[in-house]
């Protein structure tokens, strides 16, 4: 059995990994995809750009600090599951705020770990790991909305981009005073 090698890389592969990281997210490990994707999201959503961006790099940043599978982290792997987790609770499962964003960074990033401990439990019985973590994670913070009472809930019914979405509540909450 051969010993996956750990991440050492340059630059370039950095950002195959982090542009894999969002491509990941449409299952295709390909830069390019990566690429048109992030730009897509740019012009739907800069909050959602910036998000998707900052957390990619400290997901790639993440396995490597680990010191996780270089051709995992390359692939985007390790990722797509906290991309995709930070840009359902950001602006989306509550509102954009400071608090918020550091907890959706910290899910973000633990999804990683979960990753991980799956894979070593699923990989010996041919079984994916797939989006499972971050299906783990988006059910737990979206249900754990009483225990968050310090962030606010957004009902899925108003979900949008977050500046729609943040407009909507401001709009809300001048009306109701």
């Amino acid at each position: 059995m051969a010993v996956a090698q750990t991440y050492t890389g340059t630059i370039p592969e950095f950002f195959t990994s982090v542009m894999n990281n969002v491509a990941e997210v449409l299952w295709q490990a390909n830069v390019l995809t990566g690429v048109f994707f992030v730009r897509g999201v740019l012009v739907a959503s800069r909050i959602d750009f910036l998000s998707a961006v900052v957390t990619s790099v400290l997901a790639t940043g993440l396995a490597i600090a680990f010191g996780l599978s270089k051709d995992s982290t390359l692939i985007g792997i390790y990722g797509y599951n906290a991309v995709l987790l930070m840009l359902v609770l950001f602006g989306r499962g509550y509102a954009m705020s400071v608090r918020n964003y550091i907890f959706s960074l910290v899910m973000s990033m633990l999804t990683i770990l979960v990753s991980v401990w799956l894979s070593s439990i699923f990989a010996p019985l041919g079984i994916p790991v797939a989006a499972f973590p971050y299906v783990i994670f988006a059910i737990l913070a979206l249900a754990a909305r009483e225990p968050l009472k310090g962030l606010t809930w957004i009902d899925p019914l108003k979900w949008g981009v977050p500046e729609t979405i943040a407009q909507t509540l401001k709009k809300e909450k001048k009306q109701a005073s």
